[in-house]
Order: C-alpha cells, then sequence, then structure tokens
C-alpha cells in the first residue's frame, strides 16, 4: 500500500463523515481493497440498538 492510497482512503472516511453528519461528533469507516477500491460506510441509525452494526462492517455489507 502506498501512502497516497492511504491518504485517499482516510480523506474518503473525513468526507463521508462530513457529508453524513455535518458539524456532530460522529464516526465512519474506510476500507481500502487490494485493486485500490475504496469502501466507505457508518453504522445505520437502528431503531434497536442490539441489532446494529459496527461502522467497519457496513461497507462490506454495502458492497455484498
Amino acid at each position: 500500500m502506498s501512502e497516497e492510497a492511504l491518504n485517499a482512503t482516510v480523506n474518503a472516511c473525513r468526507a463521508l463523515i462530513e457529508n453524513r453528519f455535518p458539524g456532530e461528533a460522529r464516526g465512519a469507516a474506510a476500507v481500502l481493497l487490494e485493486d485500490r477500491t475504496i469502501l466507505t460506510g457508518t453504522s445505520p441509525d437502528f431503531l434497536n440498538s442490539s441489532t446494529t452494526v459496527c461502522h467497519e462492517v457496513e461497507p462490506y455489507c454495502a458492497a455484498f
């Protein structure tokens, strides 16, 4: 992995947070795949907190 690819991954994650949660202290995740594809995601809001998934799982679920 190059530093450029890692920086692009971090920037994609930050952009998602800024776009989805403007002005809020919320989280997100970004995953860099071997082919340099970047998956991003956040944990959706759940009515039942016992059924939540973490930020890191959501990009994989969305890609599937």
